[in-house]
């Protein structure tokens, strides 16, 4: 029963005798036969029959009030799905490769989307299951050393780049005596791991204040070589949509899935890659190799304590979220919906994240129908004889009766999914069906709250690798709840404001009011030394401006926005506000159409210009 149910049944009752009291003033002997005075009703019998009107006319405001939250959501469904997914467990893994005989030899690809199973937990049946979001190319090197100094004087430094004020050395070496020109790689991901401050401050430096860098090795005959590398070879990671940890469908605005990512998952933006070497390398006759990265800051804070285990090859952020055929499912003609689940035998250990198609057997196990979202295909250009969608509805799970009286088994309960069959205009799909069986992506629902041992943060991979072990080298985040029923109006109208109301419409202190509305919408995912990120914006000013526009081929300069971004840096605690801002960044370039451009320049209130971003072309289609 809804607990909002005996707030409406009190509203109707004591509506009913304000109208009882009106009605015994008007007429006084009517209202006395039936034992009415004033609010009091004297006729025992009388006073049920009101209590039960107040019961049925509850009843009914209850269910009018409900369809509102309801069509919001079929609104969020055709516009913002994603929002009325749950969030799944994330974390990051590395991959070890195997060193011993037969082991790796050369670049050996495991492609992105690869499951993962981790061990299943003690008192469980079910065993976790994730998928990689990151392509990882194994290698058979390592990295041996990594330090941090002032400027490298043994390195040339070309006369037309800026100041250098500090340099980081990785050293990497090969194993089984292979020298680095027989490996084919083109591209070098890296990792950065150990506190998170400290992964900030080496991010903001390696990605925000890189002038350029050098390749340093010594040939067989003693000599000493070094090929430069310029600035735009070296760039982060996860921005990219083949580089997406949560699926977002065509529909959604990828510009909110680096929102989204960034405060569920903030780990997941640790990473950076080195690019545009295989020219490079076919010329080093070495098995040891060394890469300086020069910054124009300096960097005495990290002089002393970054080391070869801030840095670690073979990683991707993994996701709690796999797809999965529905067990068949019953249908009847009285029901209007129907139940759908993971596993019918263990339906605790699966929630349903989204529904990509439903099958439609016969009575004779015939597959006879494929129904598909309904606000997910072109119903213009389908066929006749192929006019079958469903919609879907979500709803927080209710606790039986056993977990009320012994409590669930971890603090996240999730929830449970509806699918009603429609044809084209929305009404009851008219053929009649024995089963349906639902193609979709599940989670585990609460299982990974349940891997604490370092025995279960060993992965194992699905598929054949020369891989030693997969370990998690992150605590996994929480899976969080998809959006409860009541509250899909006020997020939905937030999601539209900055659309509706675009940021050039409004002053520098409203234009930061609705970024914080917005962030706020993810800010509820994340933990809450992060989740106060959302208020740390301070003001948005935009200004037009006519610039280059960096992009391949022949120079181009284009129209666009500047951004002027200011923050609080105290929302951050003590952390570095960079990523922050190149979440934002790349999120506005998003947001603008293909034929605009952004810039942002980032302030913060205690310590004036902080950070500045080159010109960006947007990313929006215009139709």
């Amino acid at each position: 029963m809804d607990p909002r149910l005996l707030d409406y049944y009190n509203r109707e009752l004591a509506y009913i005798r304000e109208m009882g009291q009106e009605f015994a003033l008007e007429h006084p002997k009517i209202a006395g036969r039936l034992g009415m005075k004033g609010l009091e009703v004297a006729d025992p019998y009388v006073e049920r029959l009101l209590e039960g009107f107040a019961l049925l006319a509850g009843r009914i405001q209850l269910k009018m009030d409900a369809e509102f939250p309801r069509f919001s959501q079929r609104l969020l469904e055709l516009i913002y799905p994603h929002y009325l997914s749950p969030t799944p467990a994330m974390g990051i893994v590395r991959m070890h490769p195997s060193e011993t005989e037969g082991g790796i030899t050369g670049a050996f690809k495991v492609p992105r989307l690869t499951v993962l199973r981790a061990p299943i937990s003690p008192g469980q049946v079910t065993a976790c299951q994730f998928r990689t979001a990151h392509d990882v190319e194994l290698l058979p090197m390592s990295v041996k050393q990594a330090w941090i100094e002032g400027l490298a004087t043994d390195v040339r430094i070309p006369a037309n780049q800026k100041k250098v004020a500090s340099s980081l050395h990785l050293v990497l070496e090969t194993s089984g005596d292979k020298e680095f020109r027989t490996i084919d790689f083109d591209e070098l991901p890296v990792y950065i791991a150990g506190p998170f401050d400290r992964a900030l401050l080496l991010l903001e430096l390696i990605c925000g204040r890189l002038v350029g860098g050098a390749i340093k090795w010594r040939d067989d005959a003693g000599k000493d070589h070094q090929s430069w590398l310029a600035a735009d070879q070296v760039c982060g990671m996860g921005f990219e949509n083949d580089e997406s940890l949560i699926p977002y469908g065509e529909q959604s605005f990828s510009g909110y899935r680096l929102l989204h990512e960034y405060f569920a998952c903030p780990d997941r933006y640790r990473f950076f890659k080195i690019k545009r070497l295989r020219q490079i390398l076919k010329t080093v006759r070495a098995m040891r190799i060394e890469f300086v990265l020069h910054f124009d800051r300096a960097a005495t804070e990290l002089e002393k304590v970054v080391s070869d285990s801030h840095f670690h090859l073979f990683c991707t952020p993994v996701i709690n979220l796999f797809p999965k055929k529905g067990d068949r499912i019953d249908v009847s003609l009285a029901h209007f919906e129907h139940h759908l689940l993971g596993d019918r035998t263990r339906p605790l250990d699966y929630e349903i994240y989204s529904v990509s198609s439903i099958q439609g057997y016969a009575a004779n196990n015939t597959d006879v129908q494929t129904f598909l979202p309904i606000y997910e295909t072109l119903g213009a250009q389908e066929s006749s004889h192929s006019q079958a969608y469903f919609s879907l509805r979500r709803e927080p799970r209710k606790l039986s009766e056993v977990a009320k009286r012994n409590g669930p088994r971890t603090g996240y309960i999730g929830s449970e999914v509806f699918a009603q069959l429609v044809d084209r205009q929305d009404a009851p799909y008219p053929h009649t069906l024995s089963r349906i069986a639902p193609d979709m992506l599940c989670t585990n629902r609460d299982l990974s709250l349940l891997i604490t041992s370092a025995g279960e943060r060993n992965f194992q991979l699905a598929v054949s690798a020369p891989v030693q072990r997969v370990e998690l080298v992150t605590t996994l985040t929480r899976p969080a709840a998809s959006m409860a029923e009541r509250k899909a109006t006020w997020r939905l109208l937030s999601h539209l404001q900055l659309n509706y109301q675009t940021l050039t419409d409004s002053t520098p202190t409203e234009g930061a009011k609705v970024m914080r509305e917005l962030l706020h919408l993810y800010a509820q995912l994340s933990r809450p030394e992060t989740a106060q990120q959302a208020d740390a914006v301070a003001s948005v000013n935009l200004t037009p401006m006519f610039a280059r526009v960096r992009q391949p081929g022949p120079i181009v300069y284009g129209r666009g926005v500047d951004i002027h971004l200011t923050v609080d840096q105290a929302k951050f605690g003590g952390s570095s506000s960079w990523l922050f801002g190149a979440v934002l960044e790349r999120f506005f370039a998003r947001h603008v159409g293909i034929n605009s451009a952004t810039r942002l320049k980032m302030s913060t209130l205690q310590n004036g210009p902080f950070a500045e971003w080159a010109t960006r072309q947007g990313m929006r289609p215009m139709a």
